[in-house]
């Protein structure tokens, strides 16, 4: 690849298309980030076209766009949303490999949370070296409250922090 003027030009000669990168409509941080990336990938020459959705699910299901900004959270077993969103069977992108399914799967039926936590990270390593996501960022999860309020703790999965609300109360 080569960068003739303003354009990224492929090994055959050709102009890389405009690619077009899909965003959550009325989700600022996900306009933000496209925007960031737009800007980002400009100067190499690849030029971004941004899209909104208010279907993220159907879009992304459909494999109708480029790029894509979206989130996936970690569940209570974290086995259960890998599986869910990595299996070759049901993974959006397409992409298909046996041993990570095989990982998933041997994930899924272990009981011992070592083997688990080594196995999906495999998963997340094959992910990354293949290129087929790419972790932007994490949200941290921040939480204030009174000092006189008992049993407020951070959650880190995606049901936040009000998974406990029937513990709260006030201190004695």
């Amino acid at each position: 690849y080569k960068l003739e003027g303003e354009k990224l030009i492929d090994p055959k000669g050709t102009a890389v298309p405009p690619l077009r990168i899909v965003y959550t409509k009325n989700n600022q941080t996900r306009k933000d980030t496209s925007v960031l990336l737009q800007n980002t990938l400009k100067p190499l020459g690849v030029q971004l076209v941004l899209t909104e959705t208010d279907g993220l699910g159907k879009t992304i299901t459909s494999g109708d766009f480029d790029l894509v900004i979206y989130g996936t959270n970690i569940d209570t077993i974290p086995t259960t949303t890998a599986q869910a969103v990595f299996n070759s069977k049901k993974f959006h992108t397409g992409y298909k490999d046996p041993e990570m399914d095989a990982w998933l799967s041997e994930a899924l039926a272990t009981s011992d949370p070592k083997k688990v936590v080594e196995l999906i990270t495999k998963v997340d390593q094959r992910l990354s070296e293949k290129a087929i996501t790419l972790p932007l960022y994490q949200t941290p999860t921040i939480v204030a409250f009174r000092k006189d309020l008992a049993n407020i703790r951070i959650n880190p999965t995606r049901f936040g922090t009000t998974y406990n609300t029937e513990q709260w109360g006030f201190r004695a």
